[in-house]
């Protein structure tokens, strides 16, 4: 009998995809597979096709639990969850139908402790339904390091290691063992604690060099953030840090931070330029401390692009990285 494998499903309101992402799960060629899909008191029809599809196949349990943060629901995924190994995908995604089966080989036949596999964007809107291989892939082992290294490249995240529960394959005797799971008080951006604080006591990780995941990106979304954005992604940084020996690393996620708060949270996301935003920003230890030349040096996925608009941040004309990036849309 193989391994069984929890496959832990968070859905809030995603009528329109959950049957999609569901039947991906369900024709998976790894069949020994428990599947939790956590329901956050969806208020449209995703809590009915839940219960209908648990009617159809024994493997699906069902769990009704309202008003829950992101951290909050994959843990109560784990709590029910009772295979040796588990992974995470968003109800609104789906995935290749050897998704778990490419991810588990690679653990059980190079004894590794976690396995990773590359995803894919996809838009709703234009009705794109991709299966994607990579000519000349080629799988690989990384160690920490080599690892964060990916992880902070600022390459585009389908063709990066990104710092994600989903697309990424977990033993749970390891997460029982060292007591992981999401910090509770860490409503988005909450996957990378948990990642790292598995890596941490990881041996070596295992990546599967195929689009296996498929992530969706709906144009009439709304990403959820608040007030505490800055600080939040900020903390989350600084505990990857904290397990990082290699100093060069450490100077890239320092560059890599302050990148994504001005090129993200500002120049891609802000309908409006935000001032208070860039105040806080600038205060930050990571933005006086962070070298341009350190970026240069050391990333092997360094664009002239990338390193352009970093030099309009530190020359302190985060504006006109605004403007730049808004016209670019």
């Amino acid at each position: 009998m193989k391994d069984l494998i929890s496959v832990i499903i968070p859905v809030s309101n995603v009528e329109n995809y959950l049957k999609e992402s569901l039947d991906s799960v369900l024709c998976q060629t790894y069949a020994n597979l428990e599947i939790i899909v956590v329901d956050d008191g969806s208020f449209d029809g995703t809590a009915k096709l839940c219960d209908e599809y648990s009617k159809k196949d024994k493997r699906i349990k069902i769990v009704h639990e309202p008003d829950l943060n992101n951290s909050e629901i994959k843990n109560i995924g784990l709590k029910f969850a009772t295979g040796e190994y588990v992974t995470f995908i968003n109800g609104g995604d789906y995935v290749a139908d050897n998704y778990i089966e490419r991810l588990y080989w690679g653990l059980a036949e190079h004894n590794t402790d976690i396995a990773f596999c590359r995803y894919k964007k996809y838009f709703v809107s234009h009705n794109e339904k991709v299966y994607e291989s990579l000519e000349n892939a080629k799988s690989y082992l990384l160690n920490f390091d080599e690892f964060v290294s990916q992880a902070f490249c600022l390459e585009e995240g389908e063709n990066s290691i990104t710092c994600s529960s989903w697309r990424t394959l977990f033993k749970m005797e390891i997460i029982r063992k060292w007591n992981i799971a999401f910090d509770e008080s860490i409503e988005i951006w909450e996957d990378i604690r948990f990642l790292f604080d598995y890596l941490k006591v990881s041996l070596s990780y295992y990546v599967v060099d195929e689009y296996l995941y498929y992530y969706r990106l709906d144009e009439d979304m709304v990403q959820k953030y608040n007030n505490y954005y800055i600080e939040i992604k900020t903390t989350a940084y600084r505990h990857v840090e904290k397990y990082v020996k290699d100093e060069n690393i450490k100077g890239i996620i320092k560059f890599n931070l302050v990148w994504n708060l001005f090129y993200q949270e500002l120049s891609s996301l802000s309908v409006y330029y935000d001032l208070e935003k860039v105040k806080k920003i600038y205060a930050l230890e990571e933005y006086k401390n962070f070298k341009i030349k350190t970026y240069i040096q050391n990333s092997k996925n360094k664009s002239f692009a990338n390193v352009m608009f970093m030099l309009l941040i530190k020359m302190r004309i985060p504006k006109l990285v605004w403007k730049l990036n808004r016209n670019r849309d």
